[in-house]
């Protein structure tokens, strides 16, 4: 069908559809941001209590192992073998925010989230961190601005940097890409 001028007006009507749908378009895109950026700060907060919720289950694992082991510790070396025999899974002892692939069972000393600080008697006090999110050395860890750390008698607190350093906290050192650490 030849061009003529009775087919301008669809032209223009095509155009002005297609600019509408752009506008339309872009919009939705904005709002698609904002609500990511929703979800994205909701995804964190959430991060962090199901952390804190695992560090709570780690303290109760310890103490379990301390009662029917003379009020002694698992040592450094082996905790997380030790600790997993009083825990339901094998999740307690991964961040949500660590997005490092997590080990089989067999290998769950392999790689953890948490770093875990034995106390020296079963007679500490409640100011003795035993358990907290790992945190390197430029100060960048689990967490975008700190880490959870869990104390003896089973309360877990929030600690910023500064808190973190003032604490005097333990630090991981960096990884290289591609290696693992090792638990503490």
């Amino acid at each position: 069908m030849p061009y003529t001028w009775k087919h301008r007006w669809l032209d223009r009507a095509l155009h002005r559809r297609h600019f509408e749908a752009f506008v339309v378009f872009l919009i939705m895109l904005v709002v698609m941001g904002m609500v990511w950026n929703l979800y994205g700060r909701g995804s964190e907060a959430a991060n962090r209590t199901v952390c804190r919720l695992n560090l709570r289950h780690l303290v109760q694992a310890l103490q379990l192992y301390a009662q029917d082991y003379g009020d002694r510790y698992p040592p450094p070396s082996r905790w997380v073998r030790l600790a997993s025999a009083y825990t339901d899974s094998l999740s307690a002892f991964f961040c949500p925010s660590d997005d490092r692939p997590r080990p089989r069972r067999e290998r769950a000393d392999v790689a953890v989230s948490y770093w875990y600080s034995p106390p020296a008697r079963s007679d500490d006090d409640s100011s003795t961190p035993v358990f907290g999110d790992v945190m390197y050395s430029n100060w960048v860890g689990n967490h975008e601005d700190g880490g959870n750390v869990a104390y003896l008698d089973g309360h877990v607190v929030w600690r910023n940097v500064e808190q973190w350093q003032r604490e005097n906290l333990p630090v991981q050192p960096l990884l290289q890409k591609g290696k693992r650490r090792t638990a503490q």
